[in-house]
């Protein structure tokens, strides 16, 4: 519940013991208003709605009145009877179907007890198709659970006596219920930041060096001639850019995993809000590729005017060499404000990338001529094209290493003020924790704080509810096309007989 996780318990047993089993768990608790429907109590599609339609009105009532972060819990116990008539195809189901999804998106937990393993699947996919921005995740043990585990856009399996049936059809496996815990408020919230943060620096550096290789065409008459040198841009990516964030998506974290345990709450940050992975933080990553690629392709073509080594303007190879050294140099830089478990590794993998392209340059700017380099000599020659003693010369430049401590303060100083600003006037919960942890703060009042209902709560689509089963659009358009082509035929057949 302080992770913001509705939790739904689909189960085959009867009322009593669902009930039982959910204040066991501490799903349901003494101050948990629990609203009731069954096919005894509510024998049609027409009592079932209005029973779900008053328990919505009635907990929205709570809402406005209430001033708790947590508003008062409620949940929903229903059974397969009731379900059955509410996915039926009565007239009056959909209808159902709106009111059940309006008032379970009020509740903390749903029992629903007496479930077919159909019945399972149908309340997965009338969440998933139906509730906005929703992440499904389905967890059993047993064959009757195979088909919910499949629905869900995570499944997960448990071995046990109940036999090996739900772990092969899902997605991950456990050995016990509790090891989710820590899968889900651990393991599963590290991963999730780390891999939208790898996601975004993925793009952000291409669409960095591939701007700085496209504002090049505005001087040089957009004539398609490249600045870079060619062995630097097929190696980018593979080799110059490669192991520091590596190095991030596997060992960075933000808290230890005991804080992440203590403080459920962070993980709503995660797939509850789309803190990391959003429009907004998309944009701005790109506008910072933008950003610097001007920058460096800028300040490297103006600075260098009249300083190569013979008094002449400098040539395009050799501003190039500023701009793609500026271009490995300043991603892996960046990287260090993402890194929030700074250690010796992270510090030696990016000082690698940066001699390692030192390494690279001298190679191929060597004394030996590219058509020299053996019967390989014109293959090699493409990807070194105007690089025959470049390197050298361009390192006695003393403007050079100027650009080389200038460049990276003008593109990352302006993010390094926003992440303090952010974290000194609008911190995150996760900035909070981690001030704590660093500086040995008890946490009890971050473990007092509630996740705000309405940041709870999840929209539901237009047009709620929608079918639960509907063609795909590839669907559709292989149905169309199959269609039309044997509408086609028929005409032509027609016409022959004709």
């Amino acid at each position: 519940v302080k992770a913001a996780i509705a939790t739904w318990m689909l189960t085959g047993d009867k009322e009593e013991t669902a009930i039982n089993i959910a204040y066991a768990c501490e799903l349901l608790d003494s101050t948990t208003t629990v609203v009731v429907v069954g096919l005894k109590t509510h024998p049609n599609v027409e009592d079932i709605t209005r029973a779900l339609r008053e328990a919505t009105a009635a907990a929205e009532e709570s809402m406005e009145l209430s001033a708790s972060a947590q508003r008062g819990r409620r949940a929903l116990v229903i059974d397969g009877g009731a379900l059955g008539l509410l996915f039926g195809a009565a007239p009056d189901a959909p209808a159902c179907q709106l009111e059940f999804l309006r008032f379970t998106q009020t509740c903390a937990t749903v029992v629903a007890c007496r479930c077919a393993p159909a019945q399972k699947a149908k309340l997965v996919r009338l969440v998933r198709r139906n509730v906005r921005g929703v992440s499904a995740l389905a967890i059993g043990d047993g064959a009757n659970d195979v088909a919910m585990i499949q629905t869900a856009h995570v499944g997960v399996g448990i071995s046990g006596k109940e036999g090996m049936l739900a772990v092969n059809a899902a997605d991950f496996a456990i050995a016990q219920f509790r090891f989710l815990r820590e899968m889900l408020l651990v393991q599963g919230r590290h991963n999730y930041r780390r891999i939208a943060v790898t996601v975004y620096y993925v793009f952000y550096k291409n669409i960095m060096f591939t701007l700085v290789i496209f504002w090049a065409q505005f001087f040089a008459a957009f004539s398609g001639t490249k600045w870079n040198l060619e062995a630097g841009n097929q190696l980018y990516n593979v080799l110059l850019t490669m192991f520091p964030i590596l190095w991030f998506s596997v060992f960075d974290k933000d808290v230890s995993d005991e804080t992440s345990l203590a403080l459920p709450q962070l993980y709503h940050l995660g797939p509850g809000n789309h803190f990391y992975f959003n429009w907004r933080a998309t944009l701005r990553w790109i506008f910072q590729a933008i950003y610097e690629s001007l920058a460096i392709a800028l300040l490297c073509v103006f600075s260098l005017d009249g300083l190569s080594p013979d008094g002449e303007s400098p040539g395009l190879y050799l501003i190039g060499a500023c701009t793609i050294t500026l271009a490995i140099v300043v991603p892996n830089l960046k990287l260090i404000l993402w890194f929030f478990s700074w250690n010796i590794w992270s510090f030696v993998l990016i000082g690698f990338e940066v001699v390692l392209w030192w390494g690279v340059g001298g190679v191929v700017a060597s004394e030996i001529k590219p058509e020299n380099r053996g019967t390989s000599g014109e293959f090699i020659a493409q990807f070194v094209l105007g690089w025959y003693k470049l390197w050298g010369n361009v390192n006695e430049l003393g403007t050079f290493w100027l650009l080389m401590l200038l460049v990276p303060a003008v593109v990352l100083l302006p993010q390094v003020f926003y992440s303090f600003y952010m974290r000194r006037f609008h911190p995150q919960f996760r900035d909070l924790a981690m001030e704590c942890e660093y500086h040995g703060l008890p946490i009890d009042a971050l473990k007092a704080w509630q996740i705000p209902a309405g940041q709870r709560q999840r929209r539901l689509v237009k047009g709620a509810p929608r079918p639960l089963y509907q063609a795909s659009r590839f669907q559709r358009l292989c149905a169309s096309l199959c269609g039309s082509k044997a509408k086609s035929e028929s005409a032509r057949s027609t016409a022959t007989r004709a």
